[in-house]
């Protein structure tokens, strides 16, 4: 008995056999990945929409063209002024018009306006659209004769609106009336400003004055800018054996583009170009603006004038003509500085500044500065202008 009982408790502590499993063939079964892309609901589209971004993003761009001359990157913006509230009943007719404002990217604001609007209320309007806060620089101007004159805040812009501007919903024909958002004051230097909105600008309007020779560069420093502006507009340069990657007439002036070999100039900007490889596009618009900034031109608002009253019979010729060469005035924050054509260049024959301007003297079409001299004698300085506006 007691051999027995040993024996089952020891029984009861041995392992179990496990149950003999035959192997049989079974079928392979696939996972389903809930993750793959064609059973995620939406995620496909968002992941090539992603892809292509980014491909965009890293594309490398095959010509250089500036911002106010690519016509395909800006889509026209409508706007509406706000209406000015009547105090008083007036007998002036206002008519509902339009108002077309070119800004210095080139893009092009249609503004819906009442023909008695002023210009503080459009003026408002775009810099707020384009997010400007410092908006002391700037000022809506219109062009005559290709000079640009400046509308103050309080007047009303059909003062200065081409004829039949007002009538178009009596008339049915649109009377185009483009006005131009510039730099009115330049900044001397570059710590005046505060936003890249602003440091932006001062680059596109340093571009065009220079192609549109309101800054005349030397042919050296014309040339030393169009390298940098390439290189904020295109980035570093292609391999030397493409040159062919700009329009000359986009970076420099007619008068050093329009009598050269094409071929010729292109090598030497595309030279010059790799010049500034690696060079950051915020870094290059900053060099462009402190070249600009060191010529005598910088900021001066540029008027035609006369040494003689001019007759019909000159007609809108730009030559003086007793002296038979072209003459200017330069309105600068320094003072007022008279140019005149020598040689193809626009030279300065004499300056004005403030602190020794005694008088200005206005009379129709004739215009007199009253200096003091190194001796304290009187110079008096007469214009005349072809109209009694300017």
């Amino acid at each position: 008995l007691f051999m027995e009982s040993s024996a089952s408790k020891l029984l009861c502590h041995l392992p179990v056999p496990a149950p003999v499993v035959v192997a049989q063939k079974s079928p392979i079964l696939k996972r389903r990945n809930s993750l793959l892309p064609s059973r995620i609901s939406g995620r496909q589209s968002a992941r090539r929409s992603v892809t292509s971004v980014r491909s965009m993003r890293g594309k490398r761009k095959t010509r250089a063209i500036p911002e106010f001359f690519d016509l395909t990157r800006h889509q026209n913006i409508r706007l509406r002024a706000p209406s000015t509230k009547k105090k008083r009943i007036s007998l002036h007719r206002v008519e509902d018009t339009e108002v077309v404002v070119e800004l210095l990217n080139g893009q092009k604001v249609e503004v819906a306006c009442r023909s008695d609007v002023i210009s503080r209320d459009v003026f408002s309007l775009i810099v707020q659209n384009m997010n400007i806060n410092e908006h002391v620089f700037f000022g809506l101007s219109f062009i005559r004769d290709g000079e640009h004159y400046f509308i103050e805040d309080h007047q009303r812009l059909e003062k200065f609106a081409p004829s039949g501007w007002k009538s178009v919903s009596r008339v049915g024909v649109k009377v185009p009336y483009v006005l131009h958002l510039r730099f009115k004051f330049y900044p001397q230097i570059l710590d005046f400003i505060k936003t890249d909105v602003t440091m932006n600008e001062l680059y596109l309007q340093c571009r065009r004055d220079v192609l549109e020779e309101r800054i005349q560069p030397k042919r050296d420093a014309a040339f030393e800018l169009a390298a940098l502006a390439l290189q904020a507009e295109f980035g570093n340069r292609p391999p030397p054996v493409i040159t062919d990657y700009f329009d000359i007439q986009h970076y420099l002036p007619k008068k050093f583009s329009s009598y050269e070999d094409q071929t010729r100039l292109k090598n030497i900007l595309a030279e010059l170009h790799g010049h500034y490889a690696g060079t950051r596009i915020s870094e290059a618009k900053h060099k462009y603006i402190q070249i600009c900034q060191r010529h005598p031109d910088f900021g001066a608002h540029i008027h035609r004038v006369f040494r003689t009253k001019p007759t019909s019979s000159h007609g809108s010729s730009p030559f003086d003509p007793d002296t038979g060469s072209s003459l200017w005035i330069g309105i600068m924050p320094r003072g007022i500085s008279i140019y005149e054509q020598q040689g193809g260049a626009r030279e300065v024959i004499a300056e004005h500044i403030w602190p020794h301007t005694q008088t200005l003297q206005f009379d129709k079409k004739r215009f007199v500065i009253v200096a003091v001299g190194s001796h304290d004698e009187q110079i008096e300085s007469t214009f005349y202008t072809d109209h009694h506006t300017k």
